[in-house]
């Protein structure tokens, strides 16, 4: 028989996970005949064998348009034929020139030729590739058991494949604590959606409000999916009545979620009554590289000699027609060992959106601030370099287009140069940095290094029993740095103070204050650390942006301590400020 020629260990050959007793009797009291199978007794158990195009499943046989087959000990089977079987999709991608199987809530892409399989869009290498059989999809059957968690065996020539059992549809169901409302009034939703497989994926509602403004009847409805694509639908109806508790603005005032814009009289900040305004200076030097901003071509950004700590603000465009990537170079400028010890970083992109990298990659800076999360300390020998910043050399390579903010800190008890240069993908930076030349920068752009990068306010007197502001980045109150740029050695001002960190300590901040920023620029996307805690928050329409304000705290009913670090956001517009405005009476609410 051709079936004989096909050993056991051609079959493991092919990459299957489990080993059966290769006696038919050995598979749960089956008998195995004749190249085809019977299952009326395996609920869920697809039986294919080698060199046959039957199969059985569920007491019943299918035939699909190929048989099974092993080349180079690769176990192949029809994709078509296994999409109807696992009650998938099989579709075209015109663009990639892929062939697409979506079954239980997973994607699978198939290329022929290529023994790459992208597994709900990441790339997995396969033991073979793809072929078409007189235009049949062949495809190894071990990615799709492997790419949809399958558990496959092999018994003799036969294999079994582990098909899911059949799954519940979820259940969307959700409660209210009240059915009837007055305006502005706070809804409390429950969500009591239901899945025997724990298998719900995405959760969708149509008309929730945290309160509503109008009166009448309001029908919200929520949609659940889980992971095989399964719907389900759960609607009810709130009654608003005629009377109001809060109007729109007083709830946001006190209601509205962290990170949650509200509405503010831009207008009215710009008298307002402000801090007093007194700074102290401390912290490390800045090193800032945005200058050139878009860079064309291989090369150094910047570069200076420091010892102690160091923060850098690195934010660059990628111009140069190929993919780059980003780095940072320490060297040891001296004549001792020196130690390197890593403090808070993140690294953000590649992105079309210099906003989207800014804030981002100050977040995970301010969160990596807050946990105290660094890289390990490292020693170089006099003239030995090294990478920095493990997030950072982690980052996919930047396409043509696109931008990467870094945000991060570091220590050394020597003097070290520190070089921040981008180099084309796969290029080595230390092997090409003695050839690399200077970039000079092509746009208005600062790039410098800056002492004292942390402006630290320090207030014991009550805030937040009237309205105040604190205006920050305007270069009248709070003044640029001044630095020097360490390649040209010229004076650099930070223009914006980007990379400056502004710690904020509020000693004694009244009951029931509400905290938030105000950007006065323009649009403005960026993120703060209160009390321990990253908001993030972004401020992007076209229009009106002076009169929106994020919210970042609100105290309770006594007096509390406030820190606020935060920093301006690379690739957004400046200055801004923070608010502090007393909550509205609700004793008789």
């Amino acid at each position: 028989m051709r079936l004989a020629k096909w050993s056991l260990a051609a079959l493991l050959a092919a990459g299957q996970t489990e080993v059966l007793d290769p006696s038919p009797a050995r598979a749960e009291g089956l008998t195995l005949e004749s190249g085809a199978a019977s299952a009326t007794n395996l609920s869920g158990k697809l039986f294919l064998t080698v060199g046959s195009a039957n199969a059985a499943f569920e007491g019943e046989t299918y035939a699909a348009a190929r048989p099974v087959v092993v080349k180079k000990g690769v176990t192949y089977v029809a994709l078509r034929f296994m999409a109807e079987r696992l009650q998938g999709t099989l579709y075209p991608d015109p663009a990639t020139g892929e062939t697409v199987l979506f079954a239980g809530g997973v994607s699978l892409k198939y290329k022929p030729g290529s023994e790459q399989i992208k597994v709900d869009g990441a790339a997995r290498k396969m033991n073979g590739a793809p072929y078409a059989d007189r235009y049949v999809l062949m495809v190894p059957l071990t990615s799709i058991a492997q790419g949809l968690n399958l558990p496959l065996s092999v018994a003799g020539s036969s294999l079994v494949l582990q098909l899911r059992a059949p799954h519940s549809v979820p259940q969307a169901y959700f409660e209210t604590d009240k059915a009837s409302y007055k305006i502005g009034e706070p809804v409390q939703f429950t969500d009591l959606s239901a899945d025997e497989d724990a298998a719900i994926v995405t959760r969708t509602w149509n008309r929730k409000q945290p309160a509503y403004f109008e009166p009448g009847d309001a029908t919200i409805t929520l949609t659940v999916k889980d992971r095989y694509g399964s719907v389900s639908s759960y609607s009810r109806t709130i009654h608003i009545e005629d009377e109001v508790l809060y109007t729109k603005e007083t709830f946001d005032l006190l209601y509205a979620p962290v990170g949650q814009n509200i509405a503010v009289n831009g207008y009215a900040v710009k008298t307002m009554e402000a801090l007093p305004y007194s700074y102290g200076t401390e912290g490390p030097a800045l090193l800032r590289s945005s200058g050139p901003e878009t860079v064309y071509e291989d090369g150094i950004l910047y570069g200076d000699v420091a010892t102690g700590p160091v923060r850098f603000l690195l934010h660059h465009k990628n111009s140069a027609g190929r993919n780059m990537k980003l780095a940072v170079l320490a060297t040891n400028a001296g004549t001792t060992a020196a130690t390197l010890t890593p403090g808070a970083a993140g690294a953000a992109g590649p992105t079309i959106s210099p906003g989207q990298a800014g804030k981002m990659s100050l977040a995970r800076y301010l969160s990596a601030l807050a946990s105290g999360e660094a890289d390990q300390a490292i020693t170089l020998e006099p003239g030995q370099n090294a990478l920095l910043f493990a997030n950072l050399q982690s980052l996919p390579a930047m396409p043509d287009g696109d931008v990467i903010t870094f945000t991060g800190e570091v220590s050394s008890d020597a003097q070290i140069r520190y070089t921040v240069l981008m180099t084309t993908e796969g290029r080595d930076p230390i092997q090409a940095l003695p050839n690399l030349p200077v970039l000079d920068p092509r746009e208005s752009i600062v790039r410098g290094t800056f002492p004292g990068a942390t402006r630290t306010f320090d207030y014991a007197e009550p805030v937040g029993n009237r309205m105040v502001k604190l205006s920050l980045t305007d270069n009248a109150a709070d003044p640029f740095q001044e630095g020097t740029d360490g390649i040209l050695n010229t004076v650099a001002v930070n223009s914006g103070n980007y990379g400056l960190l502004y710690s904020v300590k509020l000693r004694n901040v009244a009951p029931r204050t509400l905290i938030v920023f105000n950007p006065r620029g323009g649009m403005y996307a960026g993120a703060a650390l209160v009390n321990g805690q990253t908001v993030t928050f972004s401020h992007l329409g076209a229009a009106g942006i002076q009169n929106e304000a994020s919210v970042l705290y609100r105290t309770g009913n006594a007096e509390e301590e406030v820190d606020i670090a935060i920093s301006p956001a690379a690739g957004s517009n400046l200055p801004f400020c923070l608010l502090f405005v007393p909550l509205p009476d609700t004793s008789g609410g």
